[in-house]
């Protein structure tokens, strides 16, 4: 489908099941939820964004100063961490996402990118 410049593409619509609350009182008295077919935006979640936010506040709690960190961002080079501050900041991951990096994927991330798929992996349960 070709658009004219200026004129913005169609937002992409689902259907979804939304609960909705009736005045309609249950047998236990309270409302009830009645599930019905609500037309809404198709906005994409953007996991890799959120994870971003997450680990950059958690190495300006480990750093004690803000960062500005990208996809691209090399851990140690860029942000100038030794191997102890490493594993100050792999703690904090692990206990902010309640998950358990090993060593050996510790050792294969380099980036910021790298360390969001492993953070997804971990947290998906999908190894390696």
């Amino acid at each position: 489908m070709i658009f004219s410049p200026g004129v913005e593409a169609p937002v992409a619509k689902l259907l979804r099941c939304v609960d909705l609350w009736s005045g309609v009182r249950g047998l236990s008295g309270g409302m009830r939820p009645i599930r019905q077919l609500a037309l809404v935006e198709d906005k994409p979640d953007a996991p890799e964004t959120v994870v971003l936010g997450d680990i950059s506040s958690i190495f300006e709690q480990v750093l004690g100063h803000p960062v500005r960190i990208n996809d691209h961002t090399d851990i140690v080079e860029d942000l100038g961490m030794d191997s102890l501050g490493v594993m100050n900041f792999v703690m904090a991951i692990e206990d902010f996402y309640d998950i358990s990096i090993p060593l050996d994927r510790i050792a294969q991330i380099q980036t910021v990118s790298d360390l969001i798929h492993a953070v997804e992996d971990l947290r998906s349960g999908t190894p390696e």
